[in-house]
């Protein structure tokens, strides 16, 4: 059995990861969960425009809109007052986003010379680095540093950055890792999936700025989320969302894909861990968005209409790696319709860096 996260200090086996015979920490450089692609589309980005940054956001204001206990009805007029506290962030990270699939798609250096500018703006402004309101805002920053540090790693290679740059940016994405850490290292904190997409953050944000103790805070977290698993491939936090199980399963689910795609290109084979427990979430998630009836007898609640869209996005991954998973080929013929499939807090288009369309 995988053993709960240590977050009060590195593990034995965490150590191993971390420090050599020695006592030297690894120097080897942390890779990137995507794949390489050639760009297929050169002229793409023959009207790009860079813009400038905007205003670097310090301070994250954000409330809860849920109005009951089980997080299960939105109340509109309070998601109304969140999405509008909040749209500063998902539009830079959105349009973040839409620079880095550019330049997947273009291979134009200009993009991603323009993407770092804003990555730097933000990085000199502190951005993140202030006050939260609340739980909502720490969630919000969880789910911001998971998108631009995912983001960041389509153009870290790029021959276009600047150098200083660069070094700004990676410094800026290790703070807010770090910044990251402390709410759930408090141990009355609820470990459903918020934690899950705070592991993803912080093991993005350590790729980025090679930071092998970031990396393995971040696996584990995937293994505590494979203690969370029961036998029949569900979540119970997520269960107890009532009418949104399903949802809350599939939200839950993505970073776990994702961390284990990170974990595989750094010779970390989580897929495989807790006798291949992600395997029965994927199969236990998918079922019930084809048929609700196992969740809604579990839920003892009739389920929302299922996720569709970019929050997919971690099926990419998934299915090209294993693309003979015996899923519903119905649920990937959904897929294949939904292309290109993308979600900024996942890393984009995932359609573009995994399956040709």
């Amino acid at each position: 059995m995988p053993q709960p996260l240590v977050t009060r200090g590195l593990s034995a086996a965490v150590l191993l990861l971390a420090v050599g015979p020695a006592g030297a920490v690894e120097a080897s450089t942390l890779r990137s969960p995507f794949p390489q692609v050639q760009p297929a589309a050169p002229a793409a980005a023959m009207s790009f425009v860079c813009l400038p940054a905007p205003p670097a956001v310090r301070d994250i204001t954000a409330n809860r809109y849920y109005s009951d206990a089980a997080s299960s009805v939105i109340d509109p007029a309070l998601e109304r007052r969140n999405k509008f506290a909040v749209k500063p962030l998902e539009d830079y990270l959105r349009s973040f986003s839409r620079m880095t699939d550019l330049y997947t798609r273009s291979g134009a250096e200009a993009v991603a010379a323009c993407a770092l500018g804003w990555l730097d703006a933000w990085a000199q402004g502190g951005a993140m680095l202030g006050s939260m309101s609340s739980s909502q805002a720490d969630y919000h920053r969880n789910w911001t540093l998971a998108g631009l540090a995912l983001n960041y790693l389509k153009i870290r290679d790029s021959t276009a950055l600047d150098a200083a740059g660069k070094q700004r940016v990676e410094a800026w994405l290790h703070k807010l890792a770090h910044a990251v850490r402390p709410y759930f290292d408090d141990p009355r904190r609820t470990r459903n999936n918020h934690f899950y997409w705070a592991g993803l953050a912080v093991a993005a944000a350590g790729v980025a700025a090679n930071d092998r103790a970031l990396f393995d805070w971040g696996v584990g977290v995937y293994r505590e989320a494979l203690t969370h698993m029961t036998p029949a491939g569900t979540l119970p936090l997520e269960m107890a969302r009532r009418t949104r199980a399903v949802h809350y399963h599939n939200f839950a689910l993505a970073p776990l894909v994702l961390i284990a795609e990170i974990g595989a290109a750094n010779d970390t084979p989580l897929y495989a861990e807790s006798d291949r427990a992600l395997h029965r979430l994927v199969a236990r998630t998918v079922s019930g968005m084809m048929d609700p009836s196992y969740f809604e007898r579990a839920a003892q609640a009739k389920q929302d209409e299922p996720p569709r869209g970019g929050v997919l996005a971690w099926a990419e991954p998934y299915l090209k790696r294993f693309p003979d998973a015996g899923l519903p080929p119905e649920w990937k013929e959904q897929i294949v319709r939904a292309r290109p499939v993308a979600y900024p807090t996942l890393g984009g288009n995932l359609t573009a860096l995994y399956s040709a369309y």
